[in-house]
């Protein structure tokens, strides 16, 4: 796959890329590339409780999923990490 290829070029661990499309369920586009723990989908999840997900709040999609998703990156002392809050999402609980 095109992610671990690059990956491999750039000496980086594929394991920790994060992946961002629009369809993960096993009948979209890009089911292979968010059939991963690190999968992001800005419009069908995958079904999957650990690859695919579906987080941005509801009513969004497409770009504004990703600059969503974008936005919600922080910066830790040797990593990144994604801030969701369940407030984000339209969840009160």
């Amino acid at each position: 796959m095109l992610v671990e290829e690059l990956c491999n070029w750039a000496k980086v661990d594929s394991g920790a890329v994060l992946r961002i499309g629009d369809r993960a369920d096993p009948a979209g586009n890009d089911f292979q590339l968010l059939d991963h723990p690190l999968g992001l989908s800005v419009d069908r999840a995958s079904g999957h409780p650990k690859t695919g997900w579906a987080l941005a709040p509801a009513g969004i999609r497409g770009v504004q999923a990703t600059v969503f998703y974008l936005e919600s990156l922080a910066k830790l002392e040797e990593a990144w990490a994604m801030a969701i809050k369940p407030s984000d999402r339209g969840l009160t609980n």
